[in-house]
């Protein structure tokens, strides 16, 4: 199971790059909702000028509702400076953080 998911987190990662796909960055809380729908799949890949700056173990599928999930990055965008974009990795809808650098 663990060489599958491997897999698609490879698949993702390299889609990603050959698209150009970048972090989702949420400039207003007021959209935030209908914008976390929107979460690039990037793997592991990480696009130039940004580097990771947290990886989260919940999912969003699993033990993380969208309520939760817009909870917890309202609270990351308020207590963080810099420009914050999110992402998703394929191995089960892990949220991962990113920081403009």
């Amino acid at each position: 199971m663990k060489a599958h998911m491997r897999r698609m987190n490879d698949a993702a990662a390299r889609a990603a790059m050959k698209a150009g796909d970048a972090p989702l960055v949420i400039w207003n809380d007021d959209t935030l909702e209908g914008d976390l729908q929107f979460l690039p799949v990037l793997g592991d890949f990480v696009p130039r000028g940004w580097r990771v700056a947290s990886k989260w173990d919940h999912t969003i599928s699993g033990g993380l509702s969208h309520t939760e999930l817009c909870a917890m990055v309202r609270h990351i965008r308020k207590n963080t400076e810099g420009r914050m974009g999110f992402a998703l990795r394929e191995d089960g809808g892990r949220v991962r953080i990113f920081i403009r650098e």
